[in-house]
Parts: structure tokens; sequence; C-alpha cells
């Protein structure tokens, strides 16, 4: 059977830290590897197999030592050693406990026995309907404590949701006011090539009469528009690159300067305008050359 303790030991760098709580940590970390080798071996197991399960428990010693060494050194540890001492077990990952879009802050878990906190929170995992379970769990906290309330039951989905809450009406505000301004886009845009049709019906009607086929004209009119589109797109993409800061405060998980968005965009923006121009483009081609030689409109 292996040394466990000298096998942490020899993984573990911990030259920064006092003996005595290097040696706390080593122990720990030792009794671990030593309960899960020997419930490998109890359910048959054969001590390689066992052994190799046990050393995958940490993969990472160098990042583990580091991450203890690192809130060794914190003052929220210095702190805490005024209530007790405390041995460092293991590293887990951050956990955003105030929102999706707060800051990452350094925490640490203590046993329920030893927590200082008045305010105690119980997780469980289930597989079936968690709500479902609220009797049982409530009925166990009363054997425990009769006095001991049960309050604030929320399912996981629950939390997220209300974490997410703000955020989700603010998306659902700004998606409707994007909305709004596409709509905005696409009316202005069809007022403008309509406007810009009644003003070259004699032109068109030249043409026609020169011989202009439908197609011709068809690619004169849309070519305004998409040059009108393209315009726009480049303010639009200027404005937003000069508003990432005030836009990425309301980001998460994404950059404010995505580049598949704005080409999402530029995309969206060019589809809207080639519809919007399409109607007065084909009415332009409906133009009767020699009604609009004899009246001159």
């Amino acid at each position: 059977m292996r040394d466990w303790r000298q096998y942490v030991r020899e993984r573990l760098p911990l030259p920064e830290m006092k003996v005595g709580r290097a040696e706390g940590i080593v122990d720990e970390l030792a009794s671990q590897l030593e309960d899960l080798y020997e419930e490998a071996v109890s359910r048959g197991a054969s001590e390689e197999a066992a052994d190799a399960r046990a050393r995958e428990l940490i993969s990472d010693w160098g990042g583990l030592a580091s991450d203890i060494l690192k809130a060794d050194r914190s003052s929220t540890v210095t702190k805490l050693d005024r209530w007790f001492d405390a041995v460092v077990v293991g590293v887990v990952d951050d956990v955003r406990q105030y929102g999706l879009e707060a800051e990452v802050l350094r925490e640490i878990y203590f046993p329920f026995s030893r927590s200082f906190l008045t305010e105690k929170w119980l997780v469980v995992r289930a597989a079936l309907d968690p709500l479902s379970l609220v009797p049982s769990i409530s009925r166990e906290l009363s054997e425990i404590d009769a006095d001991l309330p049960l309050s604030g039951v929320r399912t996981m989905d629950e939390l997220y949701r209300g974490s997410a809450s703000g955020r989700r009406f603010m998306t659902l505000l700004v998606g409707l006011f994007a909305v709004l301004a596409l709509v905005l886009v696409a009316a202005g845009l069809y007022g403008v090539m309509s406007f810009n049709v009644t003003q070259r019906r004699h032109e068109i009607g030249v043409r026609l009469a020169f011989g202009a086929e439908n197609n011709q004209i068809l690619k004169l009119m849309l070519r305004r528009g998409i040059r009108l589109a393209v315009l726009g797109s480049l303010i639009g993409v200027g404005c937003a690159i000069g508003a990432a800061r005030i836009i990425g405060n309301m980001l998460y998980g994404v950059s404010a300067t995505n580049p598949v968005s704005f080409v999402g965009v530029v995309l969206l923006l060019a589809i809207v305008a080639l519809l919007a121009s399409l109607l007065p483009a084909l009415r332009a081609t409906t133009v009767d050359p020699v009604r609009v030689l004899q009246t001159g409109h």
C-alpha cells in the first residue's frame, strides 16, 4: 500500500507556509486519498486500479499549491485565524454568489459545525421535482430542532431567473427599441426611395425610350438604396464602437466589440434596406415612357 502522506508531500510544494499548517494540509489530503483508495478496494477493485483512481483525484498539484499559498497569504485567512485555526483541504471553482454580472469574490467553505455565521443555507440535489421533497426535508429538520424554521425554499432555476430578471428586462427593453429603430429605418428608406423614383420619373422614361431594359432600371434604383444602407451601416458601426464601454456594462459573456454581432447587424440592415428599396424600384420599371415624354412627369 502506498504511503499517501509521502505521496502528497512530494507533489505539493508549500515552502512559504508554516510547517505546522503545511503538514496539516498534507495530512488532510493524504487522508482523502487513502479513503478513496480503500473505498475502491472494498468495492472489488484491484490495488493497481484503486491506486490509479485515488491519484486521479488531484491532477494539477502546482495549481493547487498556488491557490493554497495565495489563500494563506490573504487577509481573509488572517482574520479567520482570530476565530479558529483552519486547514485548507481543497480548492473549488469560482462561484458568482451575487449575480451573473457581479465580480467573483474570494470565498471559503467551512463545515457546518464550525461555521460562525448565524444564517445557514441547505442545498439539496434531487433526481425528481425538488419542491416535492420540501415536506420530507422539513420533517428531518424538525427532528433535529423543532424550533428550526425552514423558509425561502427555491429551486436553482428560480434563483437563476431571479438573478437575471433585471438584466432580462433591460435586454427586452433594448430589443424592443432595436426593433422600433429597424422599422423606422425601413420606413425612412422606403420613403426616400419612393421620393427618388417620383423625382426621376422623367429620367427613367427617357432611359426606357432609348432602349433601357427593366432589369437595368431596377439595378439603377436598388444601387442608390444599397449606397444609403452602406453609408448608414458605416456610421452606425462607428458610433457603436465609440460607445463600446457603455454597451459593455450591459453584456455578459460576450465582448461589446464582438465581430460576429457587428457582421450580423450589418447583414440584417442590408436585407431590410434591400426589401425597403425593392418596391419603389419595381414601381420604377412600370413607368410608361410615352406618357412621361408627353406629359413631362
